[in-house]
This record gives C-alpha cells, structure tokens and sequence, in this order.
C-alpha cells in the first residue's frame, strides 16, 4: 500500500508541475506579441498536453504506477518547450525599448533634415529662370 500511495502522489506532483510549466509557458507567449513560436515547439506542448491527459485517464483509471511514468514524460516534454532557447523572453524586447535605444540616433539627424523642409517650403516659388543664350 505505500508503493501504491508514493505512485499516486508522484502522478499527482508531476501532474500538477506539468500543468503549472505549461501554463507558465501559455503566459509567457501571451505577454509577447510579437514571440515566434516554432513548429517544433507547438508540437512538443500538443505531446505535453497529450501526456497530462493520459496521466489523468490513467490516474481515474486508478492505475497510478502508469499515471507516473505519463505525467514524467508530460513534465519532460512541458519543460523542453519552455527551456527552449528560442522561447527566451530576453530575445524580445518591448517596443518602448526599441524607442528609447533609436531615438538618441536618428533625432540628431532627423532635426536638420526637418528645418531645411521647412524652410524649403517656406521659400517663395520662383518661375524657373529661361536660358539666355538665345
């Protein structure tokens, strides 16, 4: 009875961590707009889900020693979506960011060409000059 009572609640801990890891990784895309999510990633989240799932038939099922082994792959698979390099959060940065870090080059530049516009459109036409050597 205690193998039996450490398969159910290690089936219960890693169904709760993986369900925890995913929804971490759920939040993380959403608060960047702009993150690309991989294929390869995609997939590898669908096969976490599909392991929670089973780990949780298994577990109604009252078979906790095969809810373990289940919920150890949905946490092995939740955790390589999320550790994924490409899913690292300071890869992306806001576009306050980018603002603050361009603004400083392009403004010195930006001025001149906006006052010699300016003044161009301020200066009266004048009809193109003829050719004198008629």
């Amino acid at each position: 009875w205690e193998l039996r009572l450490l398969e159910r609640e290690m089936a219960r801990f890693r169904i709760r961590s993986a369900r925890a890891t995913l929804g971490s990784l759920k939040a993380l895309i959403e608060s960047i707009p702009v993150m690309v999510v991989h294929d390869a990633i995609a997939e590898t989240v669908a096969a976490a889900i599909d392991h929670v799932r089973g780990a949780e038939d298994a577990w109604s099922d009252g078979n906790f020693s095969s809810a373990a082994v289940i919920a150890t792959q949905a946490v092995e698979a939740s955790e390589e979506a999320f550790f994924d390099p490409s899913m690292e959060s300071l890869l992306y940065f806001p576009d306050d960011h980018k603002l603050a870090v361009y603004i400083p080059y392009f403004v010195p530049v930006l001025i001149p060409v906006m006052m010699a516009f300016l003044r161009e459109m301020k200066r009266p036409k004048t009809e193109p000059a003829e050719d004198k050597s008629e």
